[in-house]
């Protein structure tokens, strides 16, 4: 016993940390557990805290009780535990004045917040009024106090009480007072108050399934603080954590990197002019997406040849979706899977249109000069690997401009399987397999994993695009995974319903991809190989957070960070050096 040191579970901590939103969901708690306790411990008489009944220690309950109270409400959960909880809190809510109450660090101010937050989320609660008066008075003059002193010492407490400040905090002043366990004063609650605020705001702009390494890494430089200081009885630092030369060296290999991008962008454009698909509609529009979308799902500076392999095909793809979905005629579709069937022929005889020539003459081009790098990494030919993959997908598109045209409806079945390859990720993903490094098994993509993690990604793809673009699709007559769930749903289900259905199928499989790219065990794929699969469901995910893909306007921003405004490292010295 003497050797062994247990603390009581703290009702107030686990509620805080009960709020905290799963990064890769936000409508679902972090830690499940955390609200699953909550649901279990409360008292009798409907508080939670330390012990059932203690006369000198009510203001804890009070604050206990409220704090579980929101988490439970934040999630929707435990509405019979939420009642009890508020009778407790109106029963004995003139206690929260009572001098004579052991009163917890930062009642005074965090409890009045809470009350107010509560109010503010219709929770039904009948509190004295000539108390809640008192109790904000009390706050204003506390908070009077502290600010005419502004000392350093009031600065960290009210750090440490972050709970009762929410939005209004200062959250990147407040985490200069992290210590080296990654805690806010070793308390849960303030840890918990803090991620939620730094975390929350990033993850609604960029949730982990759309947060890509390039645009986190610049994100971190900018925030990146120098000042390491650490207040407890007396202040320390610790120098080896934070310092210019961490801040100099990642500054340089993102510019260094960004200028490798940009010469890469440059030879993009003009083998997109040299190909004559300035010439088709849409593709000039296209292409600075089509090379972010590479940068960012294949960011190693070394990787050159599989960045410019999925930027060509991403370009490539988004042709011919154009062509299959909107201007090509029946007789130009069937004439394009009959050249890249045959292969080998004479484009400017066997073509029967300008359009048509250039869509085939840029796809064999591009497929040659993979095959040509990839034999000599592989040491084997992948010529029908990389055609077949193309193959696969225009005849995809193909089918889906023949449903179109003849008015059918297909079965939901029928629309998955089609569709997911119609979305046209393959051309774009798998070719860099063999331009990435390891080498890899002949036939690598007829190994079943291959297959199941591939179907994963373009699941996620193809029900992302039909989510965003189904009111315009509509509108032009076409049919997707919204419209026909709905359709064949016989009048049982609204659109609303079937967004929410298919946003839990993506869910589903997004989390399920990410376990297969992390499990190493019995795997006969390259982890690096494995990856490819997760970025390109990471760039579909950003594509599609907001907006209908390439129409994103939030995009051009985001790009032009990346490629076009190098990070300037004297102006974050300065800035640090304000801090």
């Amino acid at each position: 016993m003497f050797d062994k040191v247990e603390l009581s579970v703290s009702s107030y901590d686990t509620a805080w940390v009960a709020m905290i939103p799963s990064p890769i969901s936000p409508s679902s708690p972090f830690f499940p557990q955390c609200v699953n306790w909550l649901l279990d411990n409360q008292h009798f008489e409907g508080s939670w805290g330390l012990t059932q009944g203690q006369p000198l220690l009510m203001k804890d309950s009070l604050l206990s009780t409220l704090a579980c109270i929101l988490a439970l409400k934040q999630w929707g959960v435990g509405e019979k535990q939420m009642n009890r909880g508020l009778q407790f809190i109106e029963s004995n809510f003139a206690l929260a004045c009572d001098e004579k109450q052991h009163s917890p660090i930062g009642f005074d101010i965090i409890f009045p917040s809470l009350i107010e937050q509560a109010q503010n989320l219709d929770l039904n609660t009948c509190l004295g009024a000539t108390n809640m008066k008192e109790l904000r008075h009390k706050r204003e003059l506390e908070l009077q106090r502290g600010y005419a002193s502004n000392s350093e010492g009031w600065r960290a407490y009210l750090a440490y009480i972050s709970e009762g400040f929410g939005k209004s905090q200062d959250w990147q002043t407040i985490i200069k007072y992290q210590r080296k366990n990654g805690s806010l004063f070793n308390s849960p609650a303030t840890t918990a108050v803090a991620f939620t605020h730094l975390q929350v705001k990033t993850v609604l702009a960029f949730p982990y399934h759309a947060k890509l390494d390039r645009l986190s890494e610049r994100r971190a430089i900018e925030q990146y603080k120098q000042d390491n200081v650490r207040i407890l009885k007396t202040s320390y630092s610790c120098l080896n954590l934070a310092n210019k030369e961490f801040l100099k060296l990642a500054v340089e290999d993102f510019n260094i990197c960004q200028s490798i991008y940009i010469e890469e962008y440059k030879q993009f454009e003009r083998w997109t002019v040299e190909r004559r698909l300035d010439k088709v509609k849409l593709a000039s529009r296209t292409t600075p997406y089509c090379y972010f979308s590479a940068a960012v799902a294949v960011p190693e500076p070394e990787l050159s040849d599989a960045r410019i392999s999925w930027a060509k095909n991403a370009l490539l793809t988004t042709v011919a979706d154009d062509f299959y979905d909107w201007w090509g005629s029946e007789e130009e579709m069937i004439n394009l899977i009959q050249l890249v069937e045959k292969w080998k022929t004479d484009a400017n005889i066997d073509c029967c249109s300008e359009s048509v020539e250039i869509i085939f003459s840029a796809i064999r081009d591009t497929i040659s000069e993979i095959v040509e790098e990839a034999f000599k990494r592989q040491g084997h030919n992948v010529k029908s690997d990389v055609t077949d993959i193309w193959l696969d997908t225009i005849r995809t598109m193909c089918k889906e401009a023949e449903w179109s045209r003849t008015k059918y409806v297909p079965t939901m079945d029928e629309y998955r399987k089609n569709g997911y390859l119609s979305f046209a990720l393959g051309p774009i993903v798998l070719p860099p397999f063999f331009l990435v490094g390891p080498k890899l098994l002949k036939n690598i993509f007829q190994v079943p994993q291959v297959n199941y993690m591939f179907e994963l990604m373009n699941a996620c793809g193809r029900l992302l695009n039909d989510i965003r673009g189904f009111k315009r699709e509509a509108e032009q007559g076409k049919l997707n995974a919204v419209t026909l769930r709905v359709l064949q749903g016989g009048g049982d289900i609204t659109e609303e319903e079937a967004i929410k259905e298919i946003e839990k199928f993506i869910d589903d499989k997004t989390r399920e991809l990410l376990r297969l790219v992390l499990q190493e065990k019995d795997s006969k794929i390259p982890r690096v190989c494995r990856e490819l699969f997760w970025r390109m469901t990471k760039v579909v995910h950003l594509f599609y957070l907001k907006d209908d893909g390439y129409t994103s306007v939030g995009l051009v921003d985001t790009a032009t960070a990346l490629f076009r405004e190098p990070i300037v490292l004297k102006e974050l010295l300065v800035e640090t050096d304000k801090n």
